[in-house]
């Protein structure tokens, strides 16, 4: 015991010092900067358009930049407008409402996609759905999400 309130007192006389809290905020920002590029990562969307088209499906990468839309994805007379996430910050259910918004304003646009069945999907590499986003999404016939991790060997 002696030794953890040491320890957390030396912690706390460090950050005491403003170049010592300059140094953290620095490294905060540069954690934050960092999980905030994977969100949406190309690899994982390429990971992702390989595991949809292993699956028989034909794969559209609509944007490989940081938009809602990542792929499109067709088999037969389903069309899946997919988002890709990998990251670990979780996704409201404001974010999964303007994700529908943003799909129903694509799909007004592109009007191709009348005659199909259309999903609205997150594809991710976890769980990282909050409660009520999880509850809506599992509410919507025409939303849904799939959990795809990349195996590292």
């Amino acid at each position: 015991m002696n030794l953890i309130r040491s320890f957390k007192d030396k912690i706390d006389n460090f950050l005491l010092s403003p170049k010592a809290k300059d140094d953290v905020h620095r490294a905060i920002e540069t954690i934050n900067t960092f999980l905030n590029e994977r969100e949406n990562s190309s690899e994982y969307r390429e990971f992702v358009a390989d595991v949809y088209k292993s699956n028989g499906f034909n794969v559209w990468e609509y944007s490989k930049e940081d938009k809602s839309l990542n792929l499109v994805l067709k088999r037969g007379r389903d069309i899946f407008l997919v988002t890709c996430r990998d990251d670990n910050r979780n996704i409201s259910l404001d974010e999964v409402m303007d994700f529908e918004m943003e799909m129903k304003l694509f799909l007004k646009e592109y009007k191709i996609f009348d005659s199909y069945n259309i999903t609205f999907r997150y594809t991710l590499s976890g769980l990282f759905l909050e409660e009520e986003a999880f509850s809506y999404i599992k509410g919507h016939q025409k939303m849904d999400f799939d959990i795809l991790k990349k195996r590292i060997y």
